[in-house]
């Protein structure tokens, strides 16, 4: 797993190297920038070392479920902080996650270090957000190199990972080997490289410049609708009264946060002729 992350954002920084440039013609704090990014990216490549190593000692649905606590942890920190969150903020929240419960955990599951480190997920992500806001909002117009200082960041946490699940190099002939060879890992590899990882960081960072931590969270609280629709439509697996549940629970909450609840009572009140009374 270390080597294919390390192989997965070299390639994602690869793509973005053009977005670096940028920074030189960037007018304001370039120090800020380049500080602000890599630190938040270093946080979002321990996320994705925590995960990988919950993928080998634990199913990928209580992995998922697990990631899914990031909707509860973006308005924590925002509390935390200072920040107003309201009642709608958390109501969408639980749901979130109550549909990711649904949607992934079994109740076959027996509790290990993979948990514990699964745990590690939502903490990560969840400081990842709220910080991506901030650096966002602090240099609109940045998001290119914001991205692409934060993928880098995380070549440098998965290359320092891979040296110490190797004690050393990784075995880059067999690397080489699968390039050449496994044109299955080929794809895997773009697609995990060019589509979910530079691409989807672009647009996350834009999201986070125009919505809160919360609100990207609960949205991305609907990655595990996404796994069982594609594993349904390319692995034939069979979509069961668990997923529909779980995925409607997950829309309902995406819906519900951005749903303004005292525009939809005033329509309501209207409607029904009870405006000002």
């Amino acid at each position: 797993p270390s080597t294919f992350m390390s192989a997965r954002f070299l390639l994602a920084g690869v793509m973005l190297l053009p977005a670096v440039a940028q920074i030189r013609n960037f007018e304001g704090d370039t120090a800020g920038l380049v500080k602000d990014s890599l630190g938040t990216g270093a946080l979002l490549g321990f996320g994705y070392v925590a995960q990988s190593l919950a993928l080998k000692e634990t199913g990928a649905g209580t992995t998922a479920f697990l990631c899914s606590l990031t909707t509860v942890v973006c308005p924590v920190i925002e509390q935390v902080v200072g920040m107003k969150v309201t009642a709608q903020q958390w109501t969408a929240a639980a749901i979130a996650v109550l549909g990711a419960a649904v949607l992934e955990l079994t109740g076959d599951a027996t509790p290990g270090i993979g948990d514990l480190y699964a745990l590690l997920q939502p903490i990560f992500f969840g400081l990842f957000f709220y910080l991506t806001e901030r650096t966002a909002n602090k240099f609109p117009g940045a998001g290119f190199p914001i991205t692409s200082l934060q993928v880098w960041a995380c070549v440098a946490v998965a290359f320092g990972w891979a040296l110490v699940d190797h004690s050393g190099l990784p075995d880059l002939a067999k690397l080489g080997t699968e390039l050449t060879t496994n044109f299955q890992f080929d794809l895997a590899l773009m697609w995990c490289g060019g589509v979910a990882t530079a691409l989807i960081l672009v647009l996350e960072t834009i999201a986070l410049s125009k919505l809160s931590s919360s609100e990207t969270a609960v949205v991305f609280s609907s990655e595990p609708i996404w796994g069982v629709l594609f594993a349904s439509i390319l692995l034939g697996e069979t979509v069961g009264s668990n997923d529909i549940v779980g995925g409607a629970l997950i829309i309902s909450a995406c819906l519900l946060r951005v749903t303004d609840l005292n525009k939809v009572k005033a329509s309501v009140q209207e409607k029904l002729g009870l405006g000002g009374e």
